[in-house]
């Protein structure tokens, strides 16, 4: 799902006469400028000049892991049978303290060698790499594969269609819900009805979505995606994994572009991919789980 900061560099046009280019568009590529489009606006060159950079991470799990601990069994059985339970598990297992401490060392010094108009890393002595769909899914557990997520950016127009799939109103940013909301209405709730547990099942489908599959730079998360949570037996016909993968490496464009200060998403992953493509970082990985799936630390 695209963000309104993405909408934005599609539509944006193309100034010949400056450096900056649209990025979403494979039409607008300059052959001259090489993979690098735009070198002055990457951080790479803020790199070279010495200039401190700012980074704040976006996605957290200490209440997602506080919500599904104490989840109401028959929501729960719903989120398994998406195929989210073995994420959902280890995240717990693994406990907030490890999957929340992030090493932006690592990863800042990844994105200085990340170019946007390839999706990899080119790396000195290394050549050119990047995390692959098969590379995501064995560090986190998630699948990749399935049904796009359906999307209805004009669900401010059907009041009721929202009434009807979370049983409640609230005080919306948009189109989106403060996740803080949805915790402190739906965590504790054990619905004793269909339509109760259709509502319990969205309301956590969407924190999940927006404390880590996709989460954006507000701790809200878009009402947008409300279609694909219609019918809580197929939601596993979704692509989850995707979203999350889609995710991860839209953090990494933005902030490698200099247009974002957030890293956001499953960013952990970059951690194990770091050591176990290029030995370093993750010192800590548990040797007894070495062999263990999913690869987390």
């Amino acid at each position: 799902m695209a963000s309104s900061s993405q909408r934005q560099w599609v539509s944006e046009e193309i100034d010949p006469q400056q450096s900056k280019v649209t990025r979403y568009a494979s039409s607008v590529l300059k052959s001259e400028f090489g993979l690098l489009q735009d070198p002055v606006h990457h951080r790479s060159h803020e790199a070279k000049l010495g200039k401190a950079d700012f980074c704040r991470t976006r996605g957290f799990y200490s209440t997602l892991i506080q919500w599904w601990k104490n989840i109401d069994s028959r929501v729960g059985e719903k989120v398994r049978a998406a195929g989210l339970g073995l994420f959902l598990d280890t995240l717990m297992r693994a406990g907030e303290g490890t999957v929340e401490r992030k090493n932006l060392a690592i990863i800042k010094s990844l994105v200085e060698r990340f170019w946007d108009t390839t999706n990899t890393f080119h790396l000195p002595q290394v050549g050119e790499m990047t995390m692959t769909p098969r590379d995501f899914s064995t560090i986190t557990g998630l699948r990749m594969g399935g049904r796009r997520l359906l999307v209805d950016y004009d669900i401010l127009s059907h009041p009721n269609t929202i009434q009807s799939a979370l049983g409640s109103t609230f005080s919306l940013l948009g189109d989106c819900v403060r996740l803080a909301s949805l915790y402190k209405l739906f965590a504790n709730q054990h619905p004793s009805t269909n339509e109760e547990l259709g509502h319990c099942v969205r309301a956590f489908m969407l924190y999940l979505c927006g404390s880590a599959l996709m989460p954006n730079t507000g701790d809200t998360v878009s009402l947008s995606i409300l279609p694909s949570l219609e019918d809580i037996d197929q939601l596993g016909s979704f692509d989850w994994g995707g979203v999350a993968y889609a995710t991860l490496f839209h953090f990494v464009v933005q902030y490698s572009l200099c247009a974002l200060k957030s890293l956001g998403g499953l960013i952990f992953a970059w951690e194990v991919w770091a050591y176990e493509y290029l030995d370093f970082g993750a010192s800590d990985l548990r040797e007894s789980q070495e062999d263990c799936f999913p690869r987390w630390i």
